[in-house]
């Protein structure tokens, strides 16, 4: 059965949000500009100690937790707290810069990404006004450095530049390792276990109550779909699955040669999700396979809108793909699920996915596990002829060799994610305490999926306590980070200040 420990906790220790309420936002990973760099350090080090220090306008900051190092994309540290003329606690996000004017140079007054941004750190000011160029409805009160960390400068400045992997956040922000490592390795293993365990509870009850509604394979598509636009498109694919359900899809089929079902729910979801190839592109003469695969899916277009009438229920403006691997470009993971759907949206998705899970909870260890992946994996192949397994991009460079649309590391977040949340609420609905422990083997036996920048931020913080590669090597455990992360770190209002995990853990010792 699967562990109550952690959430039977958790519900007696005050948390402000879960996870499914809000998003939340990326920790940090690694850095890499060397001369904001020094900025970062002096932003980390906060040589002014309990002093608060004043924007460029004179107003008094003072700065309780200067947040998280996020080498990723978005704003440089994440989550500070301060509070500003001795007002309330405030929580923003940090930019760093050299020079004010790289606010406005690198484009961030029109970037939503940086529309939390709280405070503006620079080491120089030469630019009056940033706060105009917010987009923000509370725009960013700007700190210049230089004039009172001349000394912290000097001494930085001829040291190497800053790595942030070797930043100890615990001293800077939180006491949670020290606290973690007094559990001892078994228990401290043990909750992590079952904070994944309840992660994954969690997740099933969407399910559950969906089957409640008879709506259970309905949403099981929902889940599917929101899979395969991960975090960055997640809401798009969402939107997706609700314009465009199965049924839906199927009536599109009606007396369709088989030869045809792909491009035809090709072009349903492509419309539907305003990436349909506008015309113009035969204008520009591509080659003979673009050009015949658009007129395809252009004629295909014309008659399920006419007949079914679909419409764009997405603009193209909401698909950002900067900063995005071609390999996660949404066309191609709408071409593949169109391609999972030609072969098997007749088939019952609960039986399918049951068939391919069939003996990875037998006690096989890693080798049924990954023989269940390769099965899951099968049902959502590319054919070879496939165009998009060819192209990013419809009209682009054609690729030396075809690719997967779904790959395994897609199916094995899918698995972790969908599949074995959606398969325990069965195993609770038909009242099988057998096949729950086996959907509990299961979920411990699939091999972890690719580390994240959550997940790297919360080993990070807890790896002064117990090794790095021990806190992340099993897929609950990487889930119980992540648990833990949204319902403390994010869910507390004055950041590590009165943490809620602490106490969490107090209850165990």
């Amino acid at each position: 059965m699967f562990s109550r420990l952690y959430l039977d906790l958790a519900s007696e220790t005050p948390i402000t949000v879960r996870e499914n309420d809000k998003p939340t936002l990326a920790p940090p990973a690694k850095s890499g500009r060397v001369n904001e760099d020094v900025v970062k350090a002096i932003w980390l080090e906060q040589p002014w100690g309990a002093n608060p220090v004043r924007d460029v306008k004179g107003r008094r900051v003072e700065i309780l937790s200067p947040g998280w190092l996020n080498g990723g994309a978005g704003p440089d540290f994440r989550n500070a707290i301060y509070k500003v003329d001795g007002g309330p606690l405030v929580k923003g996000d940090v930019e760093i810069h050299v020079r004010s004017s790289d606010w406005a140079r690198h484009g961030h007054h029109k970037d939503p990404a940086y529309d939390a941004v709280g405070l503006h750190v620079v080491l120089y000011s030469d630019a009056k006004g940033v706060e105009k160029l917010a987009r923000s409805a509370f725009p960013a009160l700007e700190i210049e450095l230089a004039p009172v960390c001349s000394a912290a400068i000097d001494r930085i400045r001829t040291q190497t530049p800053l790595d942030p992997s070797h930043v100890n956040f615990a001293l800077i922000t939180g006491k949670c390792a020290a606290v973690f490592k007094e559990l001892g390795e078994d228990k401290a293993m043990t909750l992590l276990d079952a904070a994944g365990e309840g992660r994954c509870d969690l997740k099933s009850r969407r399910y559950t109550e969906a089957m409640k509604r008879g709506d259970g394979a309905r949403e099981l598509y929902a889940g599917i779909m929101e899979s395969l636009g991960y975090s960055a498109f997640k809401a798009q694919f969402a939107r997706l699955a609700a314009a465009v359900p199965v049924e839906r899809l199927k009536e599109t089929l009606d007396g369709v040669p088989w030869r045809s079902r792909r491009i035809m729910l090709q072009c349903a979801l492509f419309g539907v999700a305003g990436l349909l190839p506008d015309a113009s592109i035969l204008k520009l003469e591509p080659e003979d396979e673009t050009a015949g695969y658009v007129a395809k899916l252009r004629e295909a277009w014309s008659h399920v809108s006419g007949k079914f009438d679909f419409k764009p229920e997405i603009s193209p403006g909401e698909w950002r793909l900067a900063g995005t691997r071609p390999a996660n470009y949404p066309i191609g993971r709408i071409a593949g699920i169109a391609c999972f759907l030609s072969a098997h949206i007749d088939d019952d998705m609960e039986t399918l996915f049951l068939r391919a899970l069939d003996g990875m909870g037998d006690g096989g260890g890693g080798g049924s596990a990954k023989r269940g992946i390769e099965k899951v994996e099968t049902l959502f192949e590319t054919p070879p002829e496939e165009y998009m397994a060819t192209h990013y991009t419809i009209g682009g460079k054609k690729l030396s060799r075809p690719r997967s649309l779904i790959g395994t590391d897609r199916v094995t977040a899918m698995m972790i994610n969908v599949i074995i949340p959606y398969m325990l609420a069965r195993a609770r609905r038909i009242k099988s305490a057998a096949e729950e422990e086996t959907i509990r083997r299961i979920y411990h036996a699939i091999p972890p999926g690719q580390s994240n920048c959550v997940v790297g931020f919360m080993a990070d913080r807890l790896s002064s306590a117990f090794s790095k590669k021990e806190l992340i090597c099993k897929t609950p455990r990487q889930q119980g980070l992540i648990q833990i992360y949204a319902d403390y770190c994010t869910a507390n209002g004055k950041g590590c200040e009165d943490c809620g995990f602490l106490k969490y853990i107090g209850k165990l010792g």
